[in-house]
């Protein structure tokens, strides 16, 4: 009597301790129920699942088409699944247990603030709240100021880089011109250039003597040409130079 005593009062502690982490994982949107319940019925539509598909290869791996046979089969696929069924179910009632009692189990001293106020109602969120949002705000507005002045500083970069690509291309045609212009110089080898500097100066000088030889033969025909005609005079310019 004692011992069921005990018992009983370790169930009804246990449920003070369930109804308090109830309360508070409420406050989470949490349900600890529904999310056991979920995982056991998806543990139950696997092996429903396996064991259909089973069934059906079954069928069809072993060629049998006797209706009596084919029941026979099933019933049998079907006590197999009943026994996995109940081995799984026993170990998951101790995993729903374990979970209840150590990952649900809020500890002690462990509370979330009480929240009395509308969720839609942002005017009358807590002092904090508005302060936090506050500074969220201010952070975004400065994000935004930078993202526009990001955005202008791209912008004159974007110009800038065009007007350089311009002046490059400029720069390419006249060097294109440049060389354009210099391609019949650089045709003519170096020995070339020289032999005809060699020429034209060979010309210049052959006119150069053939009008001083036609100067001298000149003069030398003026004064033969004064001699016969003034003999006298060319006698006495001898006598003066003996």
């Amino acid at each position: 009597m004692e011992g069921l005593q005990g018992e009983t009062s370790k169930r009804q502690a246990r449920s003070s301790v369930d109804d308090k982490s109830d309360s508070v994982l409420g406050l989470l949107n949490f349900d600890p129920q529904l999310f056991v319940n979920d995982v056991r019925n998806s543990v139950d539509d696997v092996i429903d699942e396996g064991f259909g598909f089973f069934k059906e290869q079954a069928t069809k791996a072993l060629g049998v088409k006797d209706d009596e046979v084919v029941e026979k089969l099933s019933k049998a696929i079907d006590g197999v699944q009943y026994t996995v069924q109940v081995k799984l179910d026993k170990h998951l009632d101790t995993w729903e247990r374990y979970c209840t009692m150590h990952c649900f189990d809020i500890p002690k001293g462990l509370s979330f603030p009480e929240t009395n106020y509308p969720k839609d109602s942002p005017d009358e969120l807590p002092c904090e709240d508005r302060s936090s949002d506050m500074d969220l705000d201010h952070e975004l507005q400065c994000l935004r100021e930078k993202l526009a002045i990001a955005g202008k500083e791209s912008a004159v970069l974007r110009g800038e880089l065009t007007n350089m690509e311009r002046q490059a291309a400029v720069t390419v045609r006249h060097a294109e011109a440049l060389d354009d212009a210099l391609q019949p110089l650089e045709e003519n080898s170096t020995q070339d250039v020289i032999n005809e500097f060699i020429r034209a100066s060979s010309v210049l000088f052959g006119e150069k003597m053939e009008r001083l030889k036609t100067i001298k033969r000149d003069r030398m025909e003026n004064q033969r040409i004064e001699r016969i005609r003034s003999p006298n005079i060319y006698n006495t310019k001898r006598k003066d130079f003996p």
